[in-house]
């Protein structure tokens, strides 16, 4: 059995354009939501600009560029050397005359596989027109786009050569966990072990494609803090607290510091005590009902 293991897909901004061949490049109308124009460079890749809310470069490298870097390791290292924020990396693993997908439904079916995706749900979609071709995807197929997504499918038969046994096994990691798994992979994490973090299978023959899983990871601040963060502080910390900085520093520029931050501190101050009050008396009606029944 031989495994192979690469990156696939890399989506991630930087304040300049970003490419592995910087020679040459095309202009062109950007392909990606929101954006207006793209470079598209010789070796495939293409940086996108004119985001109606950001002035950063997304770049994106498809399955044939990733393939196309000599030495994916030094290529991701020197990406968050340069400040990049990823925002999508896919991570494969292709077994050749081994493990099929059938075996993979198998162990789905069987209760084998868990981990964070599998909560998710396990579903098995025949995506190919001639109706041959199935994905199985395991996480929430609507929730892609911010959770992510694993998928297994035979992909001798995407490739047309359906008399060979070639089965992909594919992480797709977005948002803060993009960033997060780009810099593990960076400090040296296999890609096997990146895959059980968060698809495991209790199953020795899954094991020996995959590796060892590392039982504590490193952590990173402060984007690992983010990580598991509820939505409202998200949102808070990611949009209000720029918003409000950019505004209380165009305030003193401008000479309009008349109150407004004390003003705003004041309503804060408020809510946070009217809240306070609410959530201690909640917990002593439910301390002083626990002591009745006593």
């Amino acid at each position: 059995m031989i495994a192979e293991f690469k990156i696939d897909y890399m989506q991630f901004t930087t304040k300049h354009p970003f490419s592995n061949d910087k020679r040459t490049h095309v202009l062109k109308k950007s392909f990606m939501q929101n954006y207006k124009v793209m470079r598209v460079f010789p070796s495939g890749m293409t940086s996108h600009h004119g985001h109606n809310k950001s002035d950063k470069w997304l770049n994106v490298a498809t399955g044939g560029v990733c393939d196309r870097i000599q030495d994916q390791l030094s290529y991701i290292q020197n990406v968050l050397n340069e400040g990049a924020e990823f925002s999508r990396i896919d991570y494969c693993c292709t077994v050749e005359s081994g493990v099929s997908v059938d075996d993979f439904r198998l162990w789905c079916k069987d209760g084998k596989v868990s981990g964070v995706l599998a909560e998710n749900g396990i579903k098995s979609i025949v995506n190919d027109s001639s109706q041959v071709s199935e994905t199985t995807y395991i996480g929430n197929l609507k929730e892609r786009a911010k959770k992510g997504i694993f998928r297994a499918y035979d992909k001798a038969v995407e490739l047309g050569i359906e008399d060979f046994k070639l089965t992909r096994f594919e992480l797709e990691e977005r948002k803060k966990r993009a960033q997060i798994t780009a810099k593990r992979y960076a400090d040296g994490m296999e890609i096997g072990d990146i895959i059980q973090q968060r698809v495991n299978v209790d199953v020795e023959a899954w094991r020996d494609i995959m590796g060892k899983k590392s039982e504590v990871l490193k952590r990173y601040t402060p984007d690992e803090k983010l990580e598991e963060i509820d939505n409202t502080w998200h949102w808070l910390i990611q949009t209000c607290a720029k918003t409000l900085g950019e505004k209380i520093a165009e305030d003193m520029y401008n000479g309009l510091a008349d109150g407004n931050l004390d003003l705003f501190n004041k309503m804060v101050e408020i809510a946070y005590t009217h809240k306070k009050r609410q959530i201690e008396q909640l917990t002593y009606r439910e301390w002083n009902s626990e002591n009745e029944t006593e």
